[in-house]
């Protein structure tokens, strides 16, 4: 069921997109990786997370990352943890 509703929420957001535009997609979970998947998306972007949870917190500034830039953050959980 959990797999479902990730799905659909991804597919939701995925549909969103501009015709030819293309998310981001980092599957690592490490930080510098997300970092960088931050800073390569265009503005008004998708990045989407979809590796483990990194040991520590990646340095994400969320008014100058996320919100001036306008970029959707989608947190797909690793298959591992979804029944």
């Amino acid at each position: 069921m959990l797999r479902a509703m990730a799905q659909s929420a991804l597919d939701e957001v995925l549909a969103g997109l501009p015709p030819g535009a293309e998310p981001v997609v980092e599957t690592t979970g490490e930080p510098v990786a997300v970092e960088a998947a931050l800073r390569d998306a265009p503005d008004l972007g998708i990045v989407v997370l979809a590796g483990p949870v990194p040991d520590r917190p990646p340095p994400v500034d969320l008014y100058g990352d996320l919100h001036v830039r306008g970029l959707t953050v989608v947190c797909v959980p690793p298959a591992h943890d979804i029944p």
